[in-house]
């Protein structure tokens, strides 16, 4: 199991930070929606505020419970030119307690009449650097790939 680096700690904190969580639904299909909640508890730990109750991620993220199958967190931050995919898995639903209270305070300061339905708790599986330099490195230069379909695609322009 992974942890969440410091500098992923910061960016999930930052508001310019894009964040977007991708669920599994029933058909076996992803659902990606933008969750500019989701914030690190701690190094393995990530929590966001669902503010749609019966909607289809929340359907998802309890089928996902159950299932015991991981979400795709996806994090980018223009800014800092940083992005990174986190896989979790979800382990706790809660509408009362102190880490309902911070995100139901945050969410009533930009929504006052909103209802959100809980906070879900992931825990933090696997993260992926997804930089091109770091990906590329990672995964190999694909030398044999290049010197295969490069004469094919003619010279770059």
């Amino acid at each position: 199991m992974d942890k969440l680096s410091k500098e992923i700690i910061e960016i999930l904190r930052d508001s310019d930070t894009v964040k977007i969580l991708t669920t599994i639904g029933k058909d076996g299909n992803p659902h990606s929606v933008i969750k500019g909640s989701l914030l690190a508890l701690d190094e393995q730990t990530i929590a966001y505020l669902e503010m749609v109750e019966r909607g289809n991620t929340s359907k998802n993220m309890l089928r996902n419970l159950w299932d015991k199958r991981q979400v795709s967190i996806f994090v980018y931050n223009k800014k800092r030119n940083i992005s990174y995919q986190i896989k979790a898995e979800p382990s706790k639903y809660e509408w009362a307690g102190p880490i309902w209270d911070r995100f139901i305070t945050e969410a009533w300061k930009e929504i006052p009449d909103a209802e959100p339905e809980a906070v879900w708790i992931l825990k933090v599986g696997q993260v992926i650097n997804e930089d091109y330099f770091i990906r590329r490195d990672e995964q190999g230069k694909r030398v044999i790939t290049q010197k295969v379909w490069h004469p094919l695609r003619g010279p770059r322009k």
